[in-house]
């Protein structure tokens, strides 16, 4: 990215208690993570000097502020505001680039050649006194950024309402594997950060489609080694390691080949079942 924006109020409010040069290094950290589009690096040497800290009061408050302003994880340190900024900027690129294709946005209406500019249709010397018949809705109702479209889908399985289509949806299909997988490994709390972003179109990129990589999702769902039994008895699920790269989609998509395990209950197959209902409303949509 080389544009986010900055809102100077949560920016003070959160940086209150800090000294002019803590915040100017933070403000760097932040940088770094916007123009890599990608978490800070766990090696200190390498983040000192992308940062330039270079003094032992700098170095220091570099790792002070990873403590407290972000979060470490296996591939390194991440800054949740980042990646939310990170995320919603792909979903309009996305956006803008299917309009592109389409020939843009479309064309303004052209003004009414027999009425002066900055007259409406109707204006004269008497104003009707019947808004109704000339179309005034100046006592409308206004339509809010709530009233989002419902989804015109079949309801699933088990009866439940169809949900709203988000208004970031992407035309590439990326938010539909996004929230089938929310559903399928039941984490719908998660986020749609860049680095899932990053996998899951990297992938569609490749030619893989929506349903290659929903079946993905089932055969993660299927794997008992993906879902914790394995020596660490820790569950590997996530749709950034679903989605990393083709031999990780072929062999998922291999197990969703071969159905779910023997002995699974009745209530479980029920769930994939919906589940599979809800991959044929994305189709249909």
């Amino acid at each position: 990215m080389n544009y986010y924006p900055f809102h100077i109020g949560d920016f003070r409010s959160g940086t209150a208690n800090m000294s002019r040069l803590q915040r100017a290094i933070y403000r760097d950290l932040l940088d770094i993570c916007y123009d890599t589009e990608q978490p800070l690096p766990l090696d200190m040497e390498e983040l000192h000097y992308a940062v330039g800290a270079q003094s032992d009061e700098e170095r220091r408050i570099v790792e002070h502020l990873l403590r407290f302003k972000f979060i470490k994880r296996d591939d390194g340190y991440h800054h949740e505001v980042c990646e939310k900024v990170i995320a919603e900027y792909h979903a309009k690129a996305d956006i803008a680039k299917a309009n592109g294709k389409l020939g843009g946005r479309p064309p303004k209406a052209k003004a009414n050649p027999q009425k002066p500019s900055g007259l409406s249709v109707g204006t004269g010397s008497e104003p009707d006194r019947n808004p109704i018949a000339t179309g005034s809705q100046a006592n409308q109702e206004p339509i809010t950024n709530n009233q989002e479209p419902e989804l015109k889908v079949k309801p699933t399985v088990e009866g439940k309402p169809p949900t709203k289509r988000r208004s970031t949806d992407t035309p590439d299909g990326s938010l539909a594997v996004f929230e089938y997988w929310q559903q399928v490994m039941g984490h719908h709390n998660a986020k749609l950060d860049a680095k899932r972003v990053k996998a899951i179109k990297g992938r569609l990129k490749d030619g893989y489609s929506v349903e290659d990589l929903c079946r993905a999702v089932d055969g993660c769902k299927y794997d008992p080694f993906s879902q914790g039994a394995n020596e660490r008895q820790t569950v590997y699920d996530d749709i950034e390691l679903i989605c990393r790269d083709g031999p990780k989609v072929d062999k998922f998509r291999r197990i969703a080949g071969n159905g779910p395990p023997s002995g699974r209950s009745s209530n479980a197959q029920q769930t994939i079942n919906n589940l599979q209902a809800y991959l044929e409303q994305h189709r249909e949509n």
